[in-house]
C-alpha cells in the first residue's frame, strides 16, 4: 500500500523518532538488497537499492562528502512509502566502494570527475536495468 504523504501519522518527530525507527523503518530495511558494479575505471563501486513494486519512478540518492547510507535511512523509508523505488550510490572512497587510501578515516578520489563518471554509470546500468525489471 503506498502512502498518502497528506497523512498525519506519515511523518515522525523527535519524541518518538527511536520507536518510529525501530518499528516503521528497521522491518522495511530489511529487504534492502546490496550489490556492487564496475565505476568507470573497473574499480568496484557498492550501492543499495530498495524497489517498489507499485513505483510510481526511481529515486537515486547521491551522498555528500563524508556521509554513509545510515544516515539515509529515514529518507529512503519516506521515499518507498510514497510510492518510489530508491537507490543509493557508495561513492568511491565511501563505504564498501573501492579506496584510493587504506585510511578508513580518510576519503580521496584523485578527480571529482570519478564521482560523476561513476553516477552516470550507476544510472545507466544499475538503476535503469532494476526499475524495467
Amino acid at each position: 500500500m503506498i502512502r498518502d504523504y497528506k497523512e498525519k501519522d506519515f511523518l515522525f518527530g523527535e519524541e518518538n523518532f527511536d520507536e518510529e525507527m525501530a518499528t516503521r523503518v528497521k522491518p522495511l530495511l530489511e529487504k534492502v538488497v546490496e550489490g556492487n558494479f564496475l565505476g568507470y575505471d573497473n574499480k568496484k563501486i557498492h550501492y543499495y537499492y530498495l524497489k517498489n513494486e507499485e513505483e510510481k519512478a526511481s529515486v537515486v540518492i547521491s551522498h555528500g562528502f563524508c556521509e554513509f547510507f545510515p544516515k539515509y535511512h529515514e529518507l529512503m523509508y519516506y521515499f518507498y512509502e510514497v510510492g518510489y523505488s530508491v537507490f543509493y550510490i557508495e561513492h568511491r572512497g565511501h563505504g564498501y566502494s573501492y579506496r584510493e587510501t587504506k585510511d578508513l578515516d580518510r576519503v580521496h578520489a584523485t578527480r571529482f570527475q570519478s564521482y560523476v563518471d561513476d553516477l552516470k554509470i550507476f544510472v545507466d546500468q544499475v538503476v535503469k536495468e532494476i526499475s524495467t525489471s
